[in-house]
């Protein structure tokens, strides 16, 4: 039995096949094939076949359908096409909805005509159809299906309108996110993603927006709604979650201000509030002056200031230098000392008031001392010298003996030589005596170099040319120990941060050596 929307293909000269209605799976349905007047001679005796594959995959298709008994009139061929197939369905709810149609004459071996974008429609159940029970159906009208594929063609929209959705109204879209899956989308839900897209582009919505997205007022005003001409109420405006400012306010801050109260917003400094204030206070009403102990009168007056009862009296007919005090009754004041207001006044102008030295008597608020051109003596609790050697001797603690060191170890093997250790001396110092100490008889030569800390780079200073014993490095000959306080040629003297590097020229059976240099300072 043909069941209703069937299809007609139409094929011109040049083999391209059009149709009318989409294919519709999941029935038996007629087709029609019309060949244009300009095709060549029809010949009703010919063997035809129309066949139904994948539209981009025809050799390997995963369905193939095939009609070869038609019914065959003038430049026409009619007959039943089976689209009950689970291959065909399967593609169609997955994919894409078209498929390759192809008209071949057997009888002659040739193609007639044929196109890859015949659309073709999942399968439904319409009430006058056989169920497939393979396949989840729902059950639609004729007027029902005949709407969806109008409106799914493209050839019209539905015969009835509704002027009013309601939330549970839906719609049907094909799920990009889900492999073209076909999916129903609720005008609720439509509703909820608008208000949502239109909060992150344009922020909080007026009433008449939140209007419209609901289902009322005018939709026009969603175009014309932008982040730079913003007209929302100020109830909508919710600055509780907003980031506090984190620092003092200042005169640049700024705060919008419905100017005039006529709707026009402006933005103002804080510093006007300060000026509008100062303004209002000044040309305040007697009542507001005398309660801010301002006096009544709108100018400046002996009034104005604070009362004789608190201590000041006068107006502003007296300066403390400086400044633009009123006069000060010191009676009325607490803690006011014996001076009288004119000894203050003139302590205040003169031009150095605490210049001399210290008063006489223990001082026991010295913290330090500065400026001296004549050290302290020893009496008076200093040195008497400017110098660290002069004021040791002035001391009586005489010259300082301390002594400089290395070890060379060579962790449980003879020393290797070319060994070194570096060493800063803090201090400027001379040296008087090195002495060597072996951890078992042996021998070995120990040079010493020196360079300032500036000049410190291994690959430069110091080095040999840097030695400091000239031709009596330090030696153990078959020794546990040595010392030598006569240190010929040597370079004794040492400055405050400089380098010292002791190398081990040569070693034989010592593997742990120390190197003792005692100095003065």
């Amino acid at each position: 039995m043909a069941a209703p929307h069937d299809l007609a293909i139409s094929i011109d000269s040049d083999g391209n096949i059009s149709t009318d209605v989409a294919l519709q799976a999941g029935g038996v349905h007629t087709v029609t094939v019309t060949f244009a007047s300009a095709w060549r001679t029809f010949d009703t005796t010919h063997a035809f076949r129309l066949t139904v594959k994948h539209p981009t995959n025809w050799a390997n298709s995963p369905f193939t359908i095939t009609v070869t008994s038609f019914t065959k009139a003038t430049s026409s061929l009619s007959g039943d096409i089976n689209l009950n197939s689970t291959a065909l369905i399967s593609y169609l709810q997955s994919r894409t909805k078209s498929v390759a149609v192809e008209v071949w004459d057997d009888t002659d071996n040739c193609r007639v005509g044929r196109s890859a974008s015949v659309q073709c429609l999942a399968p439904v159940q319409r009430s006058d159809d056989v169920p497939d029970t393979s396949q989840p159906v729902r059950s639609y009208t004729n007027t029902q299906i005949d709407d969806l594929i109008a409106a799914a063609t493209g050839a019209g929209k539905p015969s009835t309108e509704k002027t009013t959705p309601v939330d549970a109204d839906a719609f049907t879209l094909w799920d990009s996110a889900a492999s073209d899956a076909g999916k129903s989308l609720t005008w609720a839900n439509l509703v909820a993603a608008i208000k949502t897209a239109m909060a992150a582009a344009y922020g909080l919505l007026s009433s008449a927006q939140k209007a419209t997205l609901t289902g009322g007022g005018n939709a026009d005003s969603l175009h014309t709604h932008t982040a730079s001409a913003y007209d929302g109420d100020i109830a909508d405006l919710d600055i509780d979650g907003g980031t506090d400012i984190g620092a003092a306010l200042a005169d640049a801050d700024l705060v919008i201000v419905d100017d005039g109260a006529s709707g026009t917003n402006r933005k103002s400094a804080l510093s006007r509030f300060a000026t509008y204030i100062l303004a209002k206070v000044t040309a305040a009403p007697s009542s507001w002056r005398s309660a801010l102990g301002l006096g009544t009168a709108a100018t400046t007056a002996s009034t104005d200031y604070a009362t004789a009862a608190q201590g000041v009296t006068n107006g502003d007919s007296h300066d403390h230098d400086g400044g633009d005090g009123g006069q000060i009754d010191h009676t009325k004041l607490s803690n006011i000392g014996s001076n009288s207001h004119g000894t203050i006044d003139t302590h205040l102008g003169a031009a150095n008031p605490h210049s001399g030295s210290a008063a006489s008597g223990a001082n026991s608020d010295i913290t330090s001392l500065s400026g001296l051109t004549t050290p302290l003596s020893v009496a008076q609790g200093g040195t008497g010298a400017t110098t660290e050697s002069d004021a040791r001797s002035n001391l009586g603690a005489g010259v300082s003996a301390r002594s400089i060191g290395c070890v060379f170890d060579g962790g449980g093997s003879v020393i290797t030589a070319g060994a070194q250790v570096w060493v800063r001396v803090p201090y400027a110092c001379t040296i008087t005596q090195v002495d060597a100490l072996a951890d078992q008889s042996g021998s070995a030569v120990v040079d010493i170099w020196k360079c300032s800390y500036a000049d410190f780079d291994q690959s430069t200073h110091p080095v040999d040319g840097d030695s400091i014993t000239a031709s009596a490095p330090v030696t153990i000959s078959t020794a546990v120990k040595s010392t030598d306080s006569t240190l010929t040629g040597w370079t004794t003297s040492v400055s405050a941060g400089d380098i010292l590097l002791f190398n081990a020229d040569s070693c034989s059976s010592i593997e742990k050596l120390t190197i003792v240099l005692k100095v003065t300072t």
